[in-house]
């Protein structure tokens, strides 16, 4: 039986540990570049669906009244004008309702939400939600368009 010198082994031992820890630091390495891959593709996935919903194109009130059968059911965005005392504020919960105004037609809306201070008559508005032919629009979103509060005075 050959002797084993004892140099040999502890270097064999050493050699070992090396490689045990290089494979070890691979796997690590291997873990956090999948991590990192998985984290990218989260962000790029939030991103572009928000950025999707941001472009949702919006109807008026005419389009959606001659378009009511196709778009029944489903979720939109509208644009139109408040109309002059329609609004009617919830006491039970926030929210109001009122009617939308177009060029040739109307639209009753149900919005349940936190109004907007600039809410109030004669004032353009961007609603989002469900519209249903029989019962109009029941909205989650209500945006208020109010240029004129932001135009400068004109001094005579």
């Amino acid at each position: 039986m050959p002797t084993q010198d004892p140099a040999a082994h502890a270097n064999r031992r050493r050699i070992n540990a090396v490689h045990a820890t290089r494979k070890m630091g691979m796997r690590k390495r291997t873990r956090n570049i999948i991590g990192i891959i998985i984290i990218i593709g989260v962000l790029a996935f939030l991103i572009s669906s928000s950025v999707i919903d941001s472009y949702k194109y919006y109807y008026t009130v005419d389009e959606v009244l001659k378009k009511s059968d196709e778009l029944a059911g489903k979720d939109i965005k509208m644009a139109g004008s408040v109309k002059d005392k329609s609004i009617i504020m919830k006491k039970s919960e926030a929210g109001c309702s009122f009617v939308l105004s177009g060029d040739s037609g109307e639209m009753a809306v149900d919005y349940k939400g936190q109004v907007p201070d600039t809410f109030k008559n004669n004032i353009p508005v961007v609603v989002e939600g469900r519209f249903y032919p029989d019962k109009g629009m029941k909205a989650v979103s209500l945006l208020t368009k109010c240029a004129s509060k932001y135009e400068e005075k004109v001094k005579n």
